[in-house]
């Protein structure tokens, strides 16, 4: 019986898995073009220069909570000696990166930063009323009536006070996480360093 031209091809290897810098990184190859025919073991010096670029923003957008020079002291930093493709990728790409990841972190941070600000202003007016109803209340005739009436009005003026403090807190946050970022698309940032003069 004459044999067909058919070779079973062997199974795409499992994802890999590096550990650099604290941070674990699963590295999918699922175009074929991007296999290794040659059935070669995949190094980091292998990867594509827009794999590590993936890798390298998601590194970026880890600790963007705790400032940016955080994100690059702990992450990047580490992980760019890794091997001297990575080196060359960061060396050659950093300011279009920064420039990339504060572009994303800005549009994240932007749909956020209008709710917490609505709330800001909401809680601020509430918190107003309030203390106008507890300054301005009449008073009543029985001192008993008055005594619970001034601890009912004072509790819910304590709670408003309560709320715009935490909507101040939460803007605050996010008014910090853009001020971390927005430095990144300047291109006279330096890393670790803000080059106040060219901001």
């Amino acid at each position: 019986m004459e044999k067909s031209g058919f070779k079973p091809q062997p199974a795409p290897r499992a994802a890999q898995t590096s550990e650099v810098g604290g941070s674990s990184f699963i590295v999918r190859f699922t175009s074929l073009s991007m296999l290794d025919t040659n059935d070669k073991p995949t190094t980091i010096d292998t990867i594509p220069v827009e794999i590590l670029l993936d890798i390298i923003a998601v590194l970026l957008h880890e600790e963007l909570d705790d400032g940016n020079d955080t994100a690059i002291r702990i992450h990047i930093l580490p992980f760019r000696h890794a091997c001297p493709a990575v080196l060359r990728v960061w060396t050659f790409h950093s300011k279009a990166l920064l420039h990339r990841v504060a572009l994303e972190r800005l549009a994240i941070l932007k749909p956020r930063a209008l709710v917490v600000r609505r709330t800001l202003v909401r809680t601020m007016f509430r918190r107003v009323v309030r203390r106008a109803v507890l300054k301005l209340a009449p008073p009543l005739g029985d001192p008993a009536d008055e005594r619970d009436y001034r601890k009912r009005l004072a509790s819910q003026e304590m709670f408003a006070f309560n709320d715009y403090c935490d909507a101040a807190w939460d803007f605050m946050r996010v008014g910090d996480q853009i001020f971390n970022v927005k430095p990144w698309m300047s291109p006279g940032y330096r890393l670790c360093q803000v080059d106040w003069a060219s901001t």
